[in-house]
């Protein structure tokens, strides 16, 4: 019989509500937490050529649909006592097993969406770089560790030439034991933060700022598109990126339909990424131009899919 894995985080809003559309569609399906170790067993040899999984006394099959939504299986309580070392060792053998364990999912499963490999190995750099042999403007951009290449960048900055920074993979979030270090968003670069770097320092992004009349959020799941315009110009903490926003300052959302040009290009940028799922971030400059910024494999939807009634979980919940 059919049945349906979600793998995702407690937290996750998105995939409860597709839990429940698959409870009215009578579609069964359990959901499998990052948050709870996991009971797993694989078995491979030469007498049977099936591959044997089993994940919490369930059996993995070619009956089974995997929608990894968020984060990944875990198999192994790394709170146990174990000093630093080993705990670097036996996290980068309990990562190899799920990447390989995700790649058997494509395999023997009849559906496998999503992944906690395509999240961890997520590039801008990439991406970007993507996004331009695929016909996407995107905004100039510098990585360096070296601050004389970064202060050329930054070297007759005026009002049309600032620069941004941002983080290259997640926001900083680093606790210690009697405070906390957090990544301040998004920011615009000044020259002076750069006199106080080494020559060689570690790598840093700098992009070129673009004037934004107002930014686009899409969620991309196996071929569709659903896209909403955020005017985040319309409040001052989000007008460099909305993510920026303060709670009481959240920016107006609207639906938007992207030209079909552009949807061709995000299938074809997709397909080349191996991506059935994931988020798009865009901007719209002043006279009019789309400029790709960034892709999250595992980004989230729920307030795309209410702030435009898209009703995106019944659409998954159906293709599951």
């Amino acid at each position: 019989m059919s049945e349906i894995l979600i793998i995702t985080e407690k937290k996750d809003n998105s995939a409860f509500e597709v839990g429940l559309w698959l409870q009215v569609l009578n579609k069964k399906h359990y959901f499998l937490y990052y948050e709870d170790l996991s009971d797993f067993s694989l078995s491979i040899n030469n007498e049977d050529v099936n591959t044997i999984v089993s994940i919490n006394d369930r059996f993995i099959s070619g009956q089974t649909t995997i929608w990894h939504r968020r984060a990944s299986i875990k198999l192994f309580d790394f709170n146990t006592s174990l000093t630093p070392n080993e705990r670097i060792y036996l996290k980068s053998e309990h990562d190899n097993l799920l990447w390989g364990l995700e790649d058997v999912f494509k395999v023997i499963c009849k559906k496998y969406i999503g992944g906690y490999n395509q999240e961890i190995q997520n590039s801008k750099i990439k991406n970007n770089l993507l996004a331009v042999k695929f016909g996407f403007n995107v905004p100039s951009s510098t990585v360096s560790n070296l601050k004389s290449k970064l202060t050329s960048k930054m070297s007759g900055v005026g009002k049309n030439k600032k620069r941004i920074s941002k983080d290259l993979f997640r926001p900083v979030r680093i606790n210690y034991e009697d405070y906390k270090k957090i990544s301040a968003g998004t920011l615009i670069v000044k020259s002076n933060y750069l006199r106080k770097l080494a020559e060689h320092h570690f790598p840093i992004y700098l992009q070129k700022y673009i004037k934004k009349a107002f930014e686009i959020r899409t969620f991309y799941f196996e071929g569709k598109t659903y896209s909403m315009a955020i005017l985040s110009q319309s409040q001052k903490s989000s007008k460099i990126d909305f993510r920026n926003a303060k709670i009481n300052e959240m920016p107006r959302c609207i639906p938007f339909k992207l030209e079909t040009d552009i949807e061709i290009k995000i299938g074809k940028l997709m397909r080349c990424l191996g991506l059935k799922t994931g988020s798009i971030d865009f901007l719209v400059n002043s006279e009019g131009t789309l400029f790709f910024l960034e892709i999250n494999p595992q980004g989230q939807f729920d307030w795309l899919s209410k702030r435009c009634n898209y009703h995106i979980e019944r659409e998954i919940a159906l293709f599951l």
